[in-house]
């Protein structure tokens, strides 16, 4: 009895691991909405940590001399699985983040094009974004982001305008803001011709 017990020991810690793993990943989901909009991204992170509590737990268990036979050779593989999963999930949440942002910069173009036809029509651009309805947008469109940011314009004294989107609330940044000038300053990263600060 004590030897098919020894036997059965690794797979009871196995689920024990398991288990703490997907505590991991569940809290990683729970911290991951706060930085990112796409719930794929959070998944991600979540199988990723999952993944390395898991291979953490059970290296650390394949030392026990109970499970030393059995377990070492699944620990091992289990360890490399976890890095290759939380390497993957930062490559991909990631590329998710830089994706979320360009298009927000592709829906958003309609309204640049707009204010632009607006100033071909009234040779300036406007001083409100409401101007541009009816004649050149129909409605200015949401930003389909986390909690609904809206467009801010700013027409400035030299007849250029700044187009900008408040990220703060949405956890993928700072600010995505379009310079009809392109003056936009060098740490500043430029994404489908908007700023983007962190």
């Amino acid at each position: 009895m004590n030897a098919d017990s020894g036997r059965r020991d690794p797979w009871v810690m196995s689920l024990v691991g398991l288990f703490l793993g997907l505590g991991a990943g569940a809290l990683a989901i729970v911290v991951r909405r706060f930085f990112a909009t796409d719930l794929l991204a959070d998944l991600v992170a979540g199988a990723g940590f999952a993944a390395a509590a898991f291979g953490l737990f059970s290296l650390a268990r394949s030392f026990a001399p109970s499970a030393r036979t059995i377990w070492r050779p699944r620990a091992t593989a289990f360890l490399v699985f976890a890095l290759v999963s939380l390497f993957l999930s930062v490559v991909v949440c990631d590329w998710l983040h830089v994706q979320t942002l360009k298009s927000l910069a592709d829906r958003s173009q309609k309204v640049v094009d707009a204010l632009y036809a607006y100033r071909r029509d009234r040779e300036t651009f406007p001083t409100t974004l409401d101007e541009l309805v009816p004649a050149h947008l129909p409605a200015i469109p949401p930003t389909a982001m986390r909690n609904d940011p809206t467009y801010s314009y700013q027409r400035e004294p030299s007849g250029q305008f700044e187009l900008s989107v408040d990220l703060k609330a949405t956890g993928e940044g700072t600010r995505l803001f379009y310079r009809s000038d392109s003056a936009y300053p060098a740490d500043v990263e430029v994404l489908r011709a908007w700023g983007f600060v962190e």
